[in-house]
């Protein structure tokens, strides 16, 4: 029957499970083995509980048995310390790590502990996540931990529907990940059932670089607003958050009260916008509070006017050089780059301006501005040389006006330029022989 009728049958390898008092010196304390895992399990917890050894360091693993090879057979290995299973200690004993019949045991010691921390093997740990995970699937995997770690908080911080894995890939894409490795932690540190796979997801968001798609609009995202129709969806593209403001900001505007001629209703909104130019790794962003329905049009209107505000309001700019030289030409610098630069690039993603708003906007910062002027006339003396300056710088214009026949205003660049050179004269860097002020940029 081509069997050898007179061998033996072949004895497979096994596993037999111990328990020890003592994990060094196993002959200093208790010392039990069995190939019943829970029996086991039930004997290190006992070991643990006594008092009277606790010192000696008691330890639970397993023993691999192979009666054919005497070369691998009564290979000892200590699994469990403390209350933590380290499945990961079989990492370095290659051989042993490989064999379906160790991992098939270690498997069944996490199951006879499951209130236990448990590391598994590093190929088991690696396979939870890819190696080199994209943007989207690092929030994909962000926004899941998050939910099964704490589904009472995450369904009442997240309202239903709201795309949360787009907010988190603006996060990242910003550069923004320490929160979420200091929340991968809590729960690593938690040691509950998802701690292996929160700290293997912290070790990919350590390595991770932002990347950005050749074509990606500016988008923003809505923190708060009083009408709750601008946060469905929370984030969304710039764009079409600008139209929507837009639009809603003409038809309040519209209905004023007749007799102050102030909107009759007005919402507050605060976004967060994310940018990034061509040849760019990492998203810019910036947060903004501003009022719709006072007729200043819709999102990037808004931040035109804040920003041409800031510039040309002599009593803000005051209270920024009270900050130092140093932080008030970052703040300038600042305020020049959004003006000449960041945008006119986020204008360029947006519907073109509605004039009337413009000219608004720009009527309003210069009567502001006139307003703020004719204040400082009944100030000081000194102020009146300012003043006198500004007029000055006007003439000119108003002279070309007059020459073309229109009765047409100034640009709000040029009126820009003249109050610049208005506070430039106040502070005296027109001045050469101000030695100190020689090389100093002015803005």
């Amino acid at each position: 029957d081509n069997v050898l009728n007179n061998m033996p049958p072949k004895k497979e390898p096994y596993l037999e499970y111990f328990a020890t008092e003592c994990d060094e010196f196993h002959d200093m304390g208790a010392y039990e083995k069995s190939t019943d895992v829970n029996q086991i399990a039930a004997v290190y917890e006992k070991y643990r509980e006594n008092p009277k050894t606790a010192y000696l360091g008691c330890s639970m693993g397993i023993i691999y048995r192979d009666p054919e090879d005497s070369y691998y057979d009564e290979a000892e290995f200590a699994i469990v310390k403390g209350n933590t299973v380290f499945g990961n200690l079989m990492d370095d004993v290659r051989f042993y790590g490989e064999l379906a019949l160790v991992r098939e045991g270690i498997e069944k010691i996490h199951e006879a502990l499951p209130d236990y921390k448990y590391v598994p093997m590093r190929d088991v740990r690696e396979a939870m996540y890819p190696e080199k995970m994209t943007t989207e699937q690092l929030a994909e995997a962000l926004d899941e931990i998050a939910e099964a770690f704490d589904p009472y908080e995450y369904r009442d911080n997240v309202e239903r529907g709201e795309n949360t894995v787009q907010e988190v890939m603006l996060d990242l894409r910003s550069g923004n990940i320490h929160s979420y490795i200091s929340y991968l932690k809590d729960i690593v540190d938690e040691e509950c059932d998802l701690s292996v796979r929160a700290g293997v997801l912290m070790e990919r968001l350590k390595a991770y670089e932002p990347e950005l798609p050749k074509e990606l609009e500016p988008m923003v995202y809505v923190n708060y607003c009083e009408e709750s129709d601008l946060m469905n969806p929370r984030c969304q593209k710039l764009s079409e958050l600008d139209a929507k403001t837009a639009e809603m900001d003409k038809e309040w505007y519209a209905k004023r009260d007749p007799k102050t001629e102030e909107p009759t209703k007005i919402a507050k909104i605060y976004v967060t916008v994310y940018y990034a130019e061509k040849g760019e790794q990492m998203l810019h962003h910036f947060k903004k509070s501003m009022d719709i329905g006072n007729g200043h049009g819709g999102i990037v209107s808004q931040l035109k006017y804040d920003n041409e505000m800031k510039l040309t309001d002599e009593y803000w700019i005051n209270y920024q050089k009270g900050k130092g030289s140093e932080e008030f030409q970052k703040y300038m610098e600042d305020l020049t780059d959004m003006q000449n630069h960041v945008l006119p690039y986020l204008q360029s993603f947006c519907n073109l301006e509605e004039k009337g708003v413009k000219e608004r906007r720009e009527q309003q910062i210069a009567e502001r501005y006139e307003g703020r002027a004719d204040e400082r006339v009944t100030s000081t003396e000194a102020n009146e040389v300012v003043k006198d300056v500004g007029k000055t710088d006007r003439k000119p214009a108003q002279q070309k006006q007059a020459v073309d026949g229109k009765d047409k205003k100034l640009s709000i660049h040029e009126r820009l330029e003249i109050n610049k050179r208005i506070i430039q004269e106040k502070q005296g860097k027109d001045k050469t022989e101000r030695g100190v002020d020689l090389g100093v940029r002015t803005v």
